[in-house]
Order: structure tokens, then sequence, then C-alpha cells
């Protein structure tokens, strides 16, 4: 009977840390026992920043009992894969207090709530109240692949275990149509006031492309265009989600500036490619962040390089980015060490990127150096989003 109770147990959710489930303590044990526990568990490292879990403020709801201890842990978000690595952490530092030795150690892994001030803006769109992080991926120059980074870095977001969604915010452009074939090509309503977003291997899509004639122009004034936008925003039933992809339209204008000042965006991705011009555009985008006090999560370069069938890679554009230049600093060095940024990432020139296959290259092509790249990148969006958080 009780190993068949410990084998319906362990397939379910682990939902608490815990030892046991009632407490006899009297006050006073209980306040002592909360203390010793608590400050073992703030000196434990968390493995992915490499910070104590005092400082990430990730450790709740301790509360002693005669055989051992309850409480959580909060990550910032579901994707979290460190499970095993922090559950034997906080296992090893608790073993040092005698009472709770030996012990069973379960991790709940859900979200923080978001701050006061991402809440005080999220409520104010009803749709919103749930999603915990926004993150903007942008670029100053049109052409330079933001749409198919914004993609591929939301799916690799969903496969390591975020529920994600993406909003393509490009009215006159959308491009979220194109790089994801879907079987419909109109967004439902769900009712006179609400529509259901596009699923994607579990990732919610939703572009102004579903609801218009992508062969007709979209003419209209910047007025209107963050009046549709909003629309989008308010009406789509995004759900719980850990991350919301904004794909921007190319350049700094109207739509950027609104969106930066009505939503509390936990971070940006800013996409250029290795080109004199598009970088020196990129900087203008990394200062209109600045000053809307939105962090840069990474810099990434897109048709940065290609490697020949011999093995010989090529820089088809120059090395203006990430190699060294004739002042004998690459602008990649000097673009990171002005603007304290800390992740930047080069994509190749690749078919598997721009060859249309209904799928981007993290589903179609998942063990792809490109893919790979990809992968890396959602992981630093998702450690800088749990350490600015």
């Amino acid at each position: 009977m009780l190993s068949s109770l410990r084998t319906i147990r362990s397939l379910l959710p682990a939902r608490r840390v815990f030892v046991s489930c009632f407490s006899t303590l009297n006050p006073v044990e209980q306040a002592s026992r909360t203390e010793e526990v608590r400050n073992v568990l703030n000196s434990v490292i968390e493995p992915y920043t490499n910070k104590p879990l005092k400082s990430l403020n990730w450790v709740k709801n301790i509360t002693p009992t005669e055989r051992g201890v309850n409480f959580d842990i909060e990550t910032v978000t579901n994707a979290y894969v460190k499970r095993d690595e922090l559950t034997l952490n906080c296992r090893e530092a608790l073993r040092s207090i005698q009472w709770l030795n030996p012990m069973e150690v379960n991790i709940n892994l859900k979200s923080q709530r978001p701050s006061a001030l991402v809440t005080d803006r999220h409520n104010k769109i009803e749709h919103l109240k749930h999603v915990s992080n926004i993150i903007a991926v942008s670029s100053c120059k049109g052409g330079v692949g933001k749409s198919t980074v914004a993609v591929n870095l939301a799916l690799a977001l969903e496969q390591l275990g975020g529920r994600v969604g993406i909003l393509d915010c490009d009215i006159f452009g959308p491009s979220l149509p194109i790089l994801l074939k879907h079987e419909n090509d109109r967004i439902m309503a769900y009712n006179e006031s609400s529509w259901l977003p596009f699923k994607l291997q579990n990732m919610l899509c939703m572009s102004f492309g579903w609801m218009s004639n992508m062969t007709s122009s979209n003419i209209m004034r910047g007025p209107m265009v963050m009046s549709i936008i909003e629309q989008i925003l308010n009406n789509t039933m995004w759900g719980d989600l850990d991350y919301l992809i904004l794909d921007l339209p190319p350049g700094t204008g109207d739509v950027q500036l609104s969106l930066c000042q009505k939503l509390s965006l936990s971070g940006s991705v800013i996409v250029t490619t290795p080109q004199i011009l598009s970088v020196a555009d990129t900087e203008k985008g990394i200062r209109m962040f600045g000053k809307l006090k939105v962090p840069i999560n990474a810099l990434v370069e897109n048709m940065s390089f290609f490697k020949c069938k011999h093995g010989e890679t090529y820089y088809p554009f120059g090395g203006d980015w990430g190699r060294i230049t004739t002042s004998g600093t690459s602008n990649r060095d000097r673009l990171q060490k002005q603007f304290a940024i800390k992740n930047t990432f080069s994509l190749p020139i690749d078919l598997s990127l721009s060859k249309s296959e209904e799928l981007p290259v993290v589903v179609s092509h998942p063990e792809s150096q490109v893919s790979d790249i990809f992968n890396n990148l959602a992981e630093s969006v998702r450690i800088r989003v749990s350490a600015d958080g």
C-alpha cells in the first residue's frame, strides 16, 4: 500500500517544498526554526544567475513543523530547467540543520507575481493581467530579419518550458502570417470583444495580417495604427503567460514609444546586420530604450557570416561588427561597453532561416547550429529577466 502511494505521488506535479503538513510547535519554537531555515536557504546559490536565493527573493512561506518544514520556492518563470540542481543545493544546505535530517525536497515551479509597476500597468489591459514578462524585439532598420529572430526566440522560450505568446505589432507589413503558416487564415472571435490567438507548438500567435487582406496595402495614419495595436492588445485572450514577445515594426516612432510607455517591458532584444548604416541605426534604438528605461537583454547580428562546403568562414558584409576593425575596436565591443550590454549573438546566412517550410528553424532543424544560437539567446533572455526581476 505504501509503495502504491509513493508511486501515485511521484506522478503528481510538485506543488511545494515540504517535509510534513502539520505544525504543533509553540510560537517561540516556530519563530526560531523559521529564522534558522531562512538563514540557511538565503545562502543557497541559484545555478543560473549564481546569486544567493536571498538576493533573488525566491524563498516564500516557511512553516516549520515538529518533523520538518514547509516552504515554497518561486521562480520568475515556469521556463526553469535547473530544478534538479536547485533541489540538490537546497537539500545539501539544509542537512546542516539537525532537526531536518532526513528530509524530502519538492519544488513548486510557479512564477513570481509581477512587480507593482507591472501589475498596475497591465491591470489596465484586461487580457494582460496574467502576463508576467513582455519582451520587445526591435530593429531600427527594416529587412534585417527581426521577425525571424522574434519567432524563433519565442519558440525557443516555449521549448524551454515557458508559456509564451507573440504579437506582430507591424500593421503596415505584418510578418507572422508569412513566417507561421496556419490552416486558417482568419483569427476567430471568442465573443463580441475578444479574439482567440492561433496556437503553434503551444505558443499563442496574433497578427493584424490574420484580420486583414494580406494582398492589399494597409494605408493609414499613425493614430489609427496605434489604435489598432491597442485593440489587439486589449482584446486578445492571452491567458497566463510567462513571456509575451512583441515583434515591433522597424524604427523609433509612435508605435515603439507608445508601447514602451503604456506597458511595463521586462526587456528588449535588438536585431541588426553587419553593415555600417544598420549598426548606426541600431545605436539609435539602444538610446531610445535607454531613455525609456527598458533593459537591453541582447544584441543579435543577423547575416553575419556563412560557411562554405569546404569549411571556410566568410564575412560578405565586412568585419565591422564582431571582428576587429582598423580602429582596433569592433562595433560589438564598443556598444557592449558603452551601453553595458552583456549578451551578443551572431547568426549566419543559412538556408534554413530564409527557406519557408511552414515551421521556424528551431522546430524544423532543432539540432542545427542556428537552433543552438536561438536556444542560447532564449536562455540569456530568461536569465536576464530573472536577474533584473
